[in-house]
């Protein structure tokens, strides 16, 4: 009789013990994912802050007055 409740109480015990177990682990990973999540939310953000700031100097560019400016400078390092 003492034997039954004995085992029964242990494994009561060790099922307790797993289930903790797997709550915090699982709260952890939940944890690390997040942060993953926000590290890689705050990069998109960075890259497309960095692509609409790089859009905005292009779309104001003019490539056919500062090419034809760059392309008439006396360049010293061509000998005719």
């Amino acid at each position: 009789m003492y034997l039954q409740i004995a085992i029964a109480l242990v494994l009561l015990i060790s099922l307790i013990g797993l289930v903790v177990w797997f709550f915090n682990v699982n709260n952890s990973m939940g944890r690390l994912h997040k942060q993953n999540i926000s590290i890689l939310e705050s990069a998109i953000y960075n890259n497309r802050n960095q692509i609409n700031f790089r859009n905005s100097k292009l779309n104001r560019y003019d490539f056919l007055k500062y090419n034809l400016d760059e392309a008439l400078v006396v360049q010293q390092e061509i000998q005719t």
